[in-house]
């Protein structure tokens, strides 16, 4: 039925077919406690076998003078147009039925206005005999104590509540109820005879002349039961602030956090985990949820009783600290922090597995002043941490600004390097002394800005992953090297040769990069039959650590290794043997003091001899250290004695075209 708009003239309901209607309708005269009018569906509603029957009836006796008031209260709403939904319980003959009313206001005689219901009742809205989603009403006076009450209030509170006071849980909830204004909701944990539930409160003021007389009554209080339903909102509003994963608050729950800190200051640790992702890529991701739920237990409950603490996504945690931090304090709790992650911890297969992770912190009101940029800080803090060498601690300082611009510095002139046309690489060769012949050239990144030239290799790649650019800058070197092999090829006299090139561990643990490269190679001049990937011994030890058969398995798709910096420190003795090794280059540091480590270098070449592994001598700068190698059966040498590190132009100019 559409909604009835009242006039100033008296509705004539004879006329209006609404018996045919299968909802109940009934015009119900507030002020007399009479039904005015009802059809067919409404007389069954309410037990009556006929229509004058149930105007004849007098509906005072069983209302109560709260009721009553809010019915009085709603007269004046339709005189505003205003349309009202509520459920209603209605007892005709005794029988409770619980009925969802449409009230609105309508004309039954010359300036009287009148109740328009129409009601929706089903056997299946019953329910159990609670009063969940039934409107209750009480009248209050001005000390909050209840002058009277509907049947589902009492049945919800008790009969012998005599206060507001008794259902509301702190006082300031009835001083904030008595002092509000007319129409005032608001949503309250009301204390119910089965315990504390979510009501839904409505505050009606009334002046003495809408009251009864002798009536001590100031407002009235309409009250829903909404408990299912705010229980699953604030269940909601928790999930969409929570990491289903570990439990703690996700990025939208952390910021929510720190707004209500920014008064007392806070400083966070931005938490990033040092190749997570290789764990996941080798043991799977239920490993590495485990790893993940590992670091959320350690944040939580072993670095500081104050914490507050987050996921952000992927491997990125945040721990936040309340108030003010010295930097003692800070530095103490990044070492504990930094502590606590790094023990070996058992996963459910029985696994032993340990993380490391590179953190940065910063504060407020010190380095931001809002949590946006308070993230940003910490962030750029824990980019510096990376990149001087991974599980490491940074605050944020002007340092660590400065850092992060010579970071895009070199992000940018990496670019105009790469769309330069000058070669970006140099060559030197490797030379068998013995048979007069080159044995394989190393390229070496030669770049062209005095900048870039300075840097260790390990800076650029963490520019560049900074930037997003590691993968577009891998591809593009890869493709100028083929170019360049092709015409290397073509000044040499002699047949194939093969070229090798320095990788990192991050590059070979990283799952895509031998994949990448393959492609990128794939039916080229430069391609796996003639390229060595050269890895110091410290990346190897990194490598076999992440994956034991990594090498073996690269070796069955066709790519082809070599140990770089041997000697050096941590050397993998033991792995020698199941290497799959093209050669191994001793550490240059032999070179410089060659008599000092005679019996060191006599036992290494032994052993490359006895695996037959061919072994070269690297940092051979003049004919007496080429000489001393010479006599200790070393004949592959490389160094500037040997062939000086030129670029392609410049090729044919050092005879390396023999």
């Amino acid at each position: 039925m559409k909604n009835y708009v009242p006039t100033d003239q008296p509705a004539d309901f004879n006329q209006l077919d609404l018996d045919a209607l299968k909802s109940a309708v009934w015009v119900y005269d507030v002020l007399n406690y009479r039904i005015h009018w009802a059809n067919k569906a409404a007389l069954r509603l309410w037990e009556s076998d006929n229509l004058s029957e149930l105007t004849a009836r007098d509906f005072k006796p069983g209302s109560s003078a709260a009721v009553q008031q809010t019915l009085c209260s709603y007269l004046d709403e339709f005189k505003r147009g205003r349309v009202i939904d509520r459920w209603w319980q209605i007892s005709p003959k005794n029988i409770d039925k619980r009925v969802h009313c449409r009230f609105s206001g309508v004309m039954t005689a010359p300036g009287h206005m009148s109740m328009l219901v129409e009601g929706l009742h089903s056997e299946l809205l019953q329910g159990d005999a609670s009063e969940y989603g039934t409107v209750m009403i009480c009248l209050i006076d001005a000390q909050g104590v209840i002058q009277s009450a509907n049947p589902p209030f009492e049945r919800q509170f008790g009969i012998s509540v005599p206060y507001v006071q008794g259902i509301v849980h702190e006082a300031q909830d009835l001083s904030r109820l008595l002092a509000a204004e007319d129409g005032h909701s608001e949503e309250m944990l009301c204390a119910s005879k089965s315990g504390p539930r979510w009501h839904s409160v409505e505050v009606r003021k009334h002046n003495q002349e809408e009251l009864e007389a002798n009536s001590t009554s100031v407002l009235s209080l309409t009250l829903l039961d909404i408990h299912d339903r705010k229980l699953a909102e604030l269940k909601n509003a928790v999930a969409a602030d929570t990491d289903a994963l570990t439990g703690l608050f996700n990025r939208r729950g952390i910021t929510r956090q720190l707004q209500s800190k920014i008064s007392e200051g806070c400083t966070v640790f931005f938490i990033d985990l040092d190749e997570f992702k290789p764990i996941n890529d080798r043991y799977g991701h239920a490993v590495g949820d485990e790893v993940l739920c590992h670091v959320a237990k350690v944040l939580r409950y072993e670095v500081h009783q104050s914490a507050i603490c987050a996921r952000l996504g992927g491997d990125e945690f945040l721990m936040a600290i309340p108030g003010s931090v010295d930097v003692g304090d800070l530095n103490f709790i990044a070492q504990q922090l930094i502590q606590q992650l790094t023990q070996v911890f058992l996963c459910s297969d029985q696994r032993r597995l340990n993380v490391t992770a590179s953190v940065g912190s910063a504060s407020i009101p010190e380095h931001a002043s809002d949590i946006d940029a308070l993230l940003q800080k910490a962030d750029a803090a824990m980019y510096v941490a990376k990149q001087r060498g991974r599980n490491r601690y940074v605050h944020y300082s002007t340092r660590v600004k400065e850092q992060l611009m010579r970071s895009e510095i070199i992000v940018q002139q990496l670019d105009e390097s790469l769309q330069g046309s000058d070669s970006l690489f140099e060559y030197q060769a490797i030379k068998s002394l013995s048979k007069g012949e080159i044995f394989v050239f190393e390229a070496y990144l030669h770049w062209p800005n005095p900048l870039l030239r300075s840097l260790r290799a390990h800076e650029v790649n963490e520019a560049l992953v900074k930037a997003n650019r590691l993968y577009e800058v891998e591809e593009s070197l890869l493709k100028m090297m083929n170019d360049e092999f092709s015409e290397l090829k073509g000044k040499r006299s002699e047949g194939g040769f093969r070229l090798a090139f320095n990788v990192s561990a991050s590059q070979l643990i990283e799952e895509s990069f031998l994949t990448r490269a393959e492609r990128c190679l794939r039916n080229k001049h430069l391609n796996l039959d003639n390229l060595v990937f050269e890895i110091s011994e410290r990346a190897l030890k990194r490598v076999l650590d992440h994956q034991a058969d990594f090498f073996t398995e690269a070796g069955k798709q066709g790519f082809k290794f070599a140990l770089d910096n041997f000697g050096s420190g941590c050397s993998p003795l033991m792995d020698l043997q199941t290497l799959p090794l093209q050669y191994v280059k001793l550490s240059s540091k032999f070179s410089r003091n060659i008599s000092d480590h005679m019996t060191v270098i006599r036992c290494i070449v032994d052993l490359c001899h006895r695996l037959q592994i061919p072994c070269i001598a690297d940092g051979v700068n003049s004919s007496s250290v080429s000489e001393a190698w010479s006599r200790l059966g070393v004949h592959l040498q490389q160094g500037e004695f040997v062939s000086p590190k030129v670029p392609l132009q410049a090729f044919a100019n050092h005879g390396l075209h023999c």
